[in-house]
């Protein structure tokens, strides 16, 4: 079966495009998920996906989960347009988190070593979302990152290490006068 998920394996709903069904092991995608025109899912065989019930991915949003991976959208998440969630070993997104426009979630980077980087191995750490975050446009979250559950994410931040819940986190970027 081809590992990408569009309207084939879905039905019209509202403008939406609801998974009726996914015959394929290890992967849950609640009947009330929504999953919009132009959204890409590439979930590799030996992938573990969970979405859960009122999860919405609207367009042009990109779920990536590799062989062996875990990437779990519990209940009432939304994606905004444009993101990438990017999972190699993990990525777990609270129940009602919102994540803006273009916000990029990554649990992996390139190994880099004397050589140079290397195109195909990847240092991986799991990312943890909590509930009820609020994760703001442009924001790229980053491997090993944990946020606890209420945290707001100023738009445009680079996030990474652990926050524990109710943190704000917001990336300040210094200007000189002119």
């Amino acid at each position: 079966m081809n590992r990408y998920l569009k309207g084939a394996l879905a039905c019209a709903r509202g403008g939406a495009f609801g998974i009726a069904a996914l015959p394929v092991k290890g992967w849950t995608v609640n009947m009330r998920a929504a999953i919009f025109g132009g959204a890409d899912l590439e979930l590799d065989p030996g992938s573990l996906v969970e979405i859960g019930r009122n999860v919405r991915i609207r367009e042009r949003a990109s779920l990536k989960a590799r062989r062996g991976a875990r990437l779990t959208l519990e209940k009432d998440v939304y994606v905004g347009p444009g993101s990438i969630l990017a999972a190699r070993c993990g990525i777990t997104v609270g129940e009602g988190t919102l994540i803006s426009p273009y916000v990029q979630i990554y649990d992996h980077d390139h190994k880099y070593t004397e050589e140079g980087v290397s195109e195909r191995e990847y240092a991986c750490a799991p990312v943890t979302i909590g509930k009820r975050c609020w994760i703001g446009a442009n924001t790229v979250i980053l491997k090993g990152a944990t946020l606890g559950d209420n945290c707001i994410v100023a738009a445009g931040s680079i996030v990474k290490g652990s926050w524990p819940p109710g943190s704000r986190i917001v990336q300040k970027r210094h200007t000189e006068d002119l």
